[in-house]
């Protein structure tokens, strides 16, 4: 959901690979000596696991197979499903339940899913048999092994949320595992660093203007051993009634406020990610307010009109 822009070319021996997953760019930058080949391998595998446990995208991931089901017995899922549904539910309790990974019907309902229904604001008697679907309570998980339950059959759920930022920190344990401490990845816009570019120069990134074309920044920052992450309301907006894809779990429609993005500086990718939508839901004088609490480091861009 980030915006964010690489910067920066060092004088030492790099390399650059780019490729797409799970219909996003990515691109990743490793200092020193290393094999182009066996990195690519890895990343690849990485993002195809999450796509295939994760994605709403797509009619065989986990994640769909369970949202098909009718009944309310344990399913066995890939271990990423339960650390995405786990990582989200943490950041709930954090942030006033700002973060709800069970809103699937509700994605549905205002047209901002695959099947890409709905075409404005549904009546409310519709709106509500959608949000009776939703909660915290109606869903059960489990580590080991692995598994999902529905305490209602009617239960669909949509991880998008947390998903890149769990996939890029289980590439950059993959990097560290060989051996490789400066790097910078970006997957989807958003950004995780590693060590520096050299020996005195930190990674830089930019954070683009929200609504901007490409490439034009709004502030520059270093990064070093931290991601950063952004969820703006701009993303994904329908421009009938400019409905945005950023839902509000207690009142089950599109946000409303001045809150025009916000980004997220944290230590795992994951956090970041999952942090910057919760912040966004909850607008600029509850989110400042729960940043601080937290003791997060955040940007905010605020439309003032």
């Amino acid at each position: 959901m980030a915006v964010l822009l690489l910067t920066g070319c060092g004088g030492e021996k790099q390399v650059d690979l780019a490729g797409e997953a799970m219909g996003m760019r990515w691109r990743l930058q490793v200092v020193g000596e290393a094999d182009g080949g066996e990195i690519r391998r890895e990343v690849d595998d990485v993002l195809a696991a999450w796509d295939r446990a994760a994605s709403i995208w797509r009619e065989d991931s986990e994640v769909s197979k369970f949202n098909r089901r009718d009944d309310t017995e344990w399913m066995p899922v890939d271990v990423r499903l339960v650390q995405a549904v786990d990582l989200a539910r943490h950041v709930a309790l954090e942030t006033q339940g700002a973060l709800d990974v069970t809103l699937r019907p509700l994605v549905a309902l205002w047209g901002f899913g695959p099947e890409r229904e709905g075409g404005g604001e549904p009546d409310a008697a519709t709106l509500e048999a959608a949000r009776k679907r939703t909660g915290w309570d109606r869903l059960e998980w489990r580590q080991e092994p692995a598994a999902l339950r529905k305490r209602a059959p009617d239960v669909e759920i949509c991880v998008d949320a947390v998903v890149e930022g769990l996939a890029m920190d289980e590439i950059a344990a993959r990097l560290r595992a060989r051996g490789l401490n400066n790097w910078l990845l970006e997957l989807g816009g958003e950004v995780l660093a590693a060590g520096r570019l050299d020996e005195t120069t930190p990674w830089r990134v930019a954070v683009q203007a929200p609504g901007a074309a490409t490439g034009k920044g709004l502030l520059e920052l270093p990064l070093e051993d931290a991601a950063l992450a952004t969820s703006g309301t701009y993303r994904q907006r329908r421009e009938s009634d400019h409905a945005t894809h950023i839902l509000d779990p207690k009142t089950g429609r599109p946000i409303q406020h001045g809150l025009v993005s916000v980004t997220v500086w944290h230590e795992r990718a994951a956090l970041a990610d999952a942090y910057a939508t919760a912040l966004l839901v909850l607008g600029p004088e509850v989110g400042r307010w729960k940043a601080e609490a937290l003791g997060l480091r955040v940007v905010w861009v605020v439309d003032e009109g």
